[in-house]
């Protein structure tokens, strides 16, 4: 099955192989906290045109989650993108092709591809958007980690300025939220 992400045993994973638009990497996305440890772990077909970055994870892909040691399906396909400000889209994708919904994690920005894993800093502040409606989420765990694991000061700001230019090119309909994150990569 063309573009399938089918689990190997342990961590690793094999990509059965496609081409999604030009060049494209096989990689495994790395979602970190701030203490370095691994929240969740999965592969992915990235395509990367200068400043911004795409992955696709199609449903069906494995991911793993290291720190709670759960494992989850991904149940809809998830189209991902960065442009390295500070935050990470994700269009959750219904099997029509329609969107579900936008969900947004701030990180602390500078995704870049290292040895074939793309991983970014989530930093537990995420902005739900669907239906016109946004809606930021995590507020608790982001206090409650900002002691955990010693967030230095600033780090709410950032996370929060970085978010409303998310939520700014999404009333805009600016990349990533002019709807090209639902296009098939096939067309």
């Amino acid at each position: 099955m063309a573009g399938a992400i089918i689990p190997d045993r342990g961590s690793t994973f094999r990509v059965a192989s496609t081409t999604i638009r030009g060049v494209v990497t096989d990689v495994v996305i790395e979602k970190r906290k701030w203490d370095g440890s691994v929240s969740a772990r999965w592969p992915a077909r990235l395509d990367e045109d200068g400043a911004r970055t795409v992955w696709r994870t199609p449903a069906g892909t494995l991911r793993l989650h290291p720190r709670t040691g759960r494992e989850e399906v991904v149940e809809r396909l998830e189209v991902a993108a960065t442009c390295g400000r500070g935050w990470i889209v994700s269009a959750i994708v219904d099997g029509d092709g329609g969107l579900v919904r936008y969900e947004v994690d701030a990180t602390t920005g500078g995704e870049a591809v290292r040895d074939g894993v793309l991983a970014f800093i989530d930093i537990d502040l995420d902005l739900d958007i669907r239906g016109g409606e946004a809606v930021v989420r995590d507020l608790i765990e982001f206090a409650e980690r900002r002691e955990e694991m010693g967030y230095p000061p600033g780090l709410l700001s950032s996370a929060v300025i970085a978010l409303d230019d998310a939520l700014g090119r999404h009333r805009r309909g600016e990349w990533p939220f002019d709807r090209s994150l639902l296009e098939d990569p096939g067309d």
